[in-house]
């Protein structure tokens, strides 16, 4: 019975007398090499096990590896990406601000400086303030034209005094000078800005302003594209200050000849750049 593998009560069973029985310890025997002989019954797996505790770990290959890595090297890009960009806007608009706030103090000076100057006529009740925003006016648009001429210069844009625009390089990266410009300049944007918005809400000179913030600081945070800006800057506030002097001698009351002169030299300087040259 051990080389076939039968029990030995069935041996037993078939060599025993008709109706003896069976031993016990023979039975118990046998009930224990039963159960050794059947191999145990694998528990079941449950919806709530991970099929990673019964399923075998797949080796990755190298291609695959790869292509995780590059990914979370993208993500990783990305991310100092958005992060340096985060960091570029809140410098950028710290500048702004801080250049506004000068601008704007630089205005309340000026104000408290007309309306001691009782000899200009200047003094009377809200002329001051709006007679040292036209002040300010003049200075910036005096600098800034000044400024972006010299920096059109450097570019190659403009060869010498007599030779206007030679080329238009948009493509250059922005240099130091002409972030420092535009920055300049939009703080005194949003200044002039506020104050418009607040006094005199003037439609025109809002919609100006609201243009040039949308551009310079737009510039200043792709740090590209100001070639075209610096052109528009020289040539669009060329003739601000010949605007800026013919208010002032309207709110003065100033003598009609000197009146009619900065009229009509305002109005030679605005038409052919700002109707002819500036557009082209």
């Amino acid at each position: 019975h051990q080389r076939l593998a039968i029990p030995p009560h069935t041996v037993y069973a078939a060599t025993a007398p008709v109706g003896e029985p069976i031993p016990s310890s023979l039975r118990e025997r046998t009930r224990a090499r039963v159960h050794a002989s059947v191999p145990p019954r694998s528990t079941p797996v449950h919806a709530s096990q991970p099929t990673s505790s019964v399923r075998p770990k797949l080796r990755m290959s190298k291609r695959a590896a790869r292509a995780v890595a590059h990914g979370q090297h993208l993500e990783a890009r990305e991310s100092q990406a958005r992060e340096s960009d985060a960091r570029t806007l809140a410098v950028l608009g710290s500048s702004i601000l801080s250049s506004s706030f000068r601008w704007a103090m630089a205005a309340a000076a000026v104000a408290l400086l007309l309306r001691r100057l009782k000899a200009l006529g200047l003094h009377r009740g809200r002329t001051p303030v709006r007679s040292a925003t036209r002040v300010v006016s003049i200075l910036h648009a005096a600098v800034a034209t000044a400024w972006a001429a010299r920096l059109l210069q450097l570019r190659g844009h403009v060869c010498g005094p007599r030779t206007f625009v030679r080329r238009l390089e948009t493509d250059g990266p922005n240099t130091r000078g002409e972030e420092a410009l535009f920055r300049f300049s939009s703080g005194y944007w949003l200044a002039d800005f506020l104050y418009l918005l607040g006094a005199e809400r003037d439609p025109m000179f809002l919609a100006h302003h609201a243009v040039c913030l949308s551009l310079w600081p737009a510039s200043l945070a792709h740090r590209y594209g100001a070639g075209v800006l610096l052109v528009a800057t020289c040539l669009g506030e060329a003739s601000t200050p010949l605007m800026g002097l013919w208010w002032l001698a309207k709110a003065a009351a100033a003598p009609a000849w000197l009146q009619d002169s900065a009229s009509r030299a305002f109005t030679a300087a605005f038409l052919p750049i700002r109707a002819g040259v500036l557009p082209i």
